[in-house]
């Protein structure tokens, strides 16, 4: 029996696979027809006809700037993040510190060392062997969600209790009084 990869054509028992080729290298490495191909072509467009629907065009609208953007550059969706074209998504460079607002303006990693070189522990608990997480307190459907009154800072474990409804948030100590505007000092601080 003959290999049927086009560039071996070695003779062989058939006992590899479906007996077609010689070996796992020959099977991976053949070559579709023109005949396959246009068949596989014609299969897509009848089912493209069928089902208009089905493809889609995407465009996106950018929640930041508000510009149209192709889904080539955006972000997905489905894993919960926002819509942003790619100039909006890059690194925001921050010329003067005093200018910023809230901690969550900058980048995440940014903030984590801001927390960390900052040594602060959890606001519920003084937890402070590792860095904690910044809670939403009343979620980030209001305005302005990203507000140091909205904001607390939490261990992991507390975290997941206030989730879980196991602490109220009528208990929790906003960063807008737990730590004011101390962050910013330690923003330059190289330690």
């Amino acid at each position: 029996m003959k290999c049927q990869n086009e560039k071996c054509n070695k003779e062989h028992d058939g006992s590899f696979g479906s007996g077609k080729f010689c070996s796992r290298s020959c099977a991976n490495s053949r070559t579709i027809s023109e005949k396959t191909k246009q068949l596989i072509q014609q299969k897509i467009k009848l089912w493209n006809e069928k089902n208009p629907k089905l493809k889609k065009e995407f465009e996106y609208i950018c929640e930041k700037c508000g510009n149209k953007f192709d889904n080539k550059t955006r972000i997905r969706t489905e894993c919960g993040k926002r819509i942003r074209c790619k100039n909006c998504r890059n690194k925001k460079i921050i010329k003067n510190i005093n200018d910023v607002d809230s901690l969550l303006e900058l980048p995440g990693r940014t903030v984590g060392k801001i927390l960390k070189r900052m040594n602060i522990g959890c606001s519920n608990c003084g937890w402070k062997k590792s860095t904690g997480d910044i809670h939403h307190i009343n979620g980030k459907k209001i305005k302005d969600y990203n507000n140091h009154k909205n904001l607390c800072y939490l261990c992991p474990n507390c975290h997941r209790l206030v989730h879980n409804k196991k602490i109220y948030k009528e208990n929790l100590i906003s960063l807008d009084i737990f730590i004011g505007n101390k962050w910013k000092y330690f923003y330059n601080i190289k330690m």
